[in-house]
Formats: C-alpha cells, structure tokens, sequence
C-alpha cells in the first residue's frame, strides 16, 4: 500500500486552490463583480439564493463553494 499522507502532501504543494467565487468574479465587468461582492457581503441574502442566481446568469457555483468564500472573506457563516 502506498503512503496515502506523501501522496496528498504531495498533491497539495503542486496546486493552489482558489475559491470558485473569485474566479467568476474575474470573468465578470465591474458592475456585476460589486453587486456579487454587495451581496456577499449582505447576510440577509442566503448562499441558495446567491447559487441560483449565479447559475441562472451562467455560472455553476454550490451553495457551500458561498459560504466557503464568505466565511474565510467575511468572518463567519450565519445561514
């Protein structure tokens, strides 16, 4: 059996990961990047809801790859 902690240390050093949300910020215009990061930001606005429209508008992002941004970006998760 091979040492399954080398291969993912390994695995890690050779790629950094960046969040899902940044990456779509950086394909979008300025206009649509600040009203992602105002509802980011805006903790009445669920991750659901953030997901759909982001699909709808076409870009695949999970409910979770939100909060995941929200909770390193703004501090914490309360949905």
């Amino acid at each position: 059996m091979s040492d399954l902690y080398a291969q993912m240390k390994n695995r890690r050093s050779n790629k950094v990961q960046d969040f899902k949300i940044n990456i779509i910020m950086d394909q979008m215009n300025s206009e649509e990047s600040a009203s992602l990061l105002a509802a980011l930001h805006d903790r009445d606005i669920p991750h659901v809801a953030i997901s759909e429209v982001l699909h709808r508008n076409g870009h695949s992002v999970s409910p979770n790859a939100v909060a995941n941004w929200r909770r390193v970006h703004r501090g914490q998760v309360d949905e």
